[in-house]
C-alpha cells in the first residue's frame, strides 16, 4: 500500500492552498490503537456494512421487554403497524431497543456507549483511526473559509456516537496555525454554544461528555451543548452552521414497499396469532411473536412517500422496480437541514457520510445484524436494523425546494478522504519521531480500512459522501464544490 496517492482529484486553487496550509499545521500526535485486538470484527463488506457486532446474545429480559412494547403498540393501534414504526421502536425504545439506554448500558459489561467500537455491536470510521476525524475537521475548516471565514460559526453533529469524531475534529483543528486558531475562535465567538450534539440517549451523552471532557471546563465550559432533536438546536438566521451526519441516516426508519402483479403494497408488522394458547391458568404467558404481512390495500405511506418517489424516477426504472424503500425520516431531516441552510444569512454546509447508493438497487437493503451475523429475520429482537441511504432521494428532495442549497456528490469515501490528503497525513504521522511499530501498523491498517475496497475489508467504496452548501447572503454567484468534491 502506497500512502501517498499518485494523483488527487482537481481542486480549486484557493481551496487546495488552504488545504495544504492546514495539513502542514496539523499536530504530530498519534493516538493509541483503536483497532480490534483480533480479526473477529471483520466488515460485512458484501452487505455494504462495516458494523460487526454484538458482544453476545441480548438477555432474555431485554428481548421480552422489547416484544411486550411492540405488542402494546400493535394492540393500541388495533392492527398491524408499518415496518418503519417497528424499526424506530426496535432501535430507540427505552424498553430493550438497540440504542436504548438499557441495552447500551448492559452490553459489553455495562460500559457506557459500548454498542459502538471494537468491544460493541458495530465499528464506525472514527473508531478505526484518528485520521477520519482529522479529515472531517480539515473539511470543516476549508468550508468555513469558503464561507468567507466568518467571525462566528456553529458546528452541529447528528448522532455523535461516542463523541470520537468530534473529539478528533476539535483536537486536530487546535494546532497553532493562524487558520486553525481563527476557526476555533469562531466556534467560541457566538452568544450560544459553538458545538451542538443531537443525541437522545443519556447513556451516549455520558460517553460523548467523557470524550469531550477537555472542552467542558474553564473558558470552554459552554462550548458544547446537547439537544434531543435537530429542531432544538438554536437557529438565529445569522450564524453560519456546518452540519455533520456520519452513519446517522442509515439508522432512520424506512417504509418497505413491494409490487405484486400490477399493484403496490406495503410491508407491515403484526402479531403472530398462529401460536397455540395454553388453557392452563398457571402457565407462563409466552412472549409475543411477530410476522411480516402485506397491506390488503393502499396505505397512507404509499400516498405520502411511495407515489412521489416513483414519480421522480424515469419511466424505465419505474416500470422495472419491484421493491423499494423510502424513509420519511431521511426526507424530514434533509428538509430541516436544507431549510436551515437556505434561511441563514451567513450560509452554511452539511456533510453526510454513510453507506448507500445513487442508483436504486431494485431490492430491499434493510437488514438485521447481531453477533457477527446477518440475521434471516428482520424482526429478531435487540438487533441492529439498518438500511442503505438513498442519496438520490436526498438530491431529489433538495432539488424541489424554492431556495435550495447546492448539492455535491455522492462520491466514494475513498475519493473524499484522498482528496483531503489522508495519505499525506498518514505518511506524516508515520514519520513522527518515537512512533512505535504497533502504532505504525495500526495507522496503516486504519488507513487501508478507511479508503480501501472490499478486498481489504475496506469502507472506501461502500461508503459515500454528499455535501450541501449555501453561500452567505452577501456572496455573489453560485456555490462552488467544497474541498473533496
Amino acid at each position: 500500500w502506497c500512502l501517498k496517492p499518485k494523483s488527487l482529484p482537481p481542486l480549486h486553487s484557493e481551496s487546495a492552498m488552504a488545504l495544504l496550509r492546514a495539513l502542514s499545521a496539523l499536530g504530530a500526535s498519534v493516538s493509541s490503537s483503536r483497532l480490534p485486538a483480533t480479526r473477529a470484527c471483520r466488515f460485512l463488506a458484501g452487505a455494504g456494512l462495516a458494523r460487526p457486532f454484538s458482544s453476545g446474545e441480548p438477555s432474555g429480559e431485554q428481548q421480552a421487554d422489547l416484544r411486550r412494547h411492540v405488542e402494546g403498540i400493535i394492540k393500541f393501534r388495533g392492527g398491524p403497524i408499518t415496518f418503519a414504526e417497528y424499526m424506530r421502536t426496535a432501535l430507540t425504545s427505552p424498553m430493550g431497543g438497540f440504542y436504548g439506554d438499557k441495552y447500551v448500558n448492559e452490553s459489553a459489561g455495562g460500559g457506557k456507549g459500548t454498542v459502538i467500537g471494537a468491544r460493541g455491536d458495530f465499528v464506525t470510521s472514527p473508531e478505526i483511526s484518528q485520521l477520519f476525524g482529522e479529515m472531517v475537521g480539515l473539511w470543516c475548516v476549508t468550508v468555513w473559509q469558503q464561507l468567507g471565514s466568518p467571525e462566528t460559526l456553529r458546528l452541529v453533529e447528528l448522532g455523535p456516537g461516542k463523541g470520537t469524531l468530534m473529539a478528533d475534529l476539535l483536537r486536530s483543528t487546535s494546532a497553532s496555525s493562524a487558520v486553525f486558531q481563527s476557526f476555533q475562535k469562531a466556534l467560541r465567538n457566538g452568544s450560544q454554544a459553538g458545538v451542538n450534539l443531537v443525541e437522545i440517549s443519556p447513556a451516549f451523552r455520558e460517553a460523548q461528555a467523557s470524550a469531550l471532557s477537555k472542552y467542558s471546563t474553564g473558558e470552554d465550559s459552554s462550548l458544547v451543548e446537547w439537544h434531543n432533536a435537530l429542531q432544538d438546536v438554536p437557529e438565529d438566521g445569522e450564524t453560519p452552521t456546518i452540519y455533520i451526519a456520519h452513519e446517522f441516516l442509515d439508522a432512520l426508519p424506512v417504509h418497505m414497499f413491494v409490487k405484486k402483479s400490477a399493484a403496490w403494497t406495503e410491508l407491515l408488522v403484526d402479531l403472530d396469532d398462529r401460536k397455540a394458547v395454553s388453557l392452563d391458568p398457571e402457565a407462563k404467558v409466552p412472549d409475543p411473536e411477530f410476522v411480516m404481512k402485506l397491506s390488503p390495500g393502499a396505505t397512507p405511506s404509499m400516498k405520502l412517500l411511495l407515489h412521489p418517489r416513483l414519480e421522480a424516477l424515469d419511466e424505465d426504472t419505474r416500470g422495472e422496480i419491484r421493491e423499494i424503500e423510502v424513509s420519511g425520516s431521511v426526507i424530514e431531516h434533509t428538509l430541516a437541514v436544507s431549510n436551515r441552510l437556505a434561511a441563514s444569512k451567513g450560509g452554511g454546509a452539511a456533510l453526510f457520510i454513510d453507506y448507500g447508493y445513487d442508483d436504486l438497487p431494485g431490492k430491499f437493503t434493510c437488514r438485521a445484524i447481531r453477533d457477527h451475523k446477518l440475521l434471516d429475520d428482520l424482526l429478531a429482537p435487540c438487533a441492529d436494523l439498518t438500511a442503505d441511504v438513498d442519496f438520490s432521494l436526498i438530491r431529489s428532495v433538495v432539488g424541489k425546494m424554492e431556495r435550495a442549497p447546492a448539492v455535491f456528490g455522492p462520491i466514494s469515501q475513498s475519493r473524499f478522504l484522498q482528496s483531503l490528503g489522508i495519505g499525506y497525513r498518514a505518511q506524516a504521522l508515520l514519520e513522527t519521531p518515537g512512533i512505535s511499530e504497533k502504532q505504525a501498523e495500526d495507522l496503516v491498517e486504519g488507513y487501508k480500512r478507511l479508503v480501501g475496497g472490499a478486498d481489504v475489508d475496506g469502507m472506501g467504496e461502500i461508503y459515500k459522501a454528499m455535501a450541501l452548501v449555501a453561500l452567505p447572503e452577501s456572496a455573489e454567484g453560485k456555490a462552488g464544490p467544497p474541498v473533496g468534491f
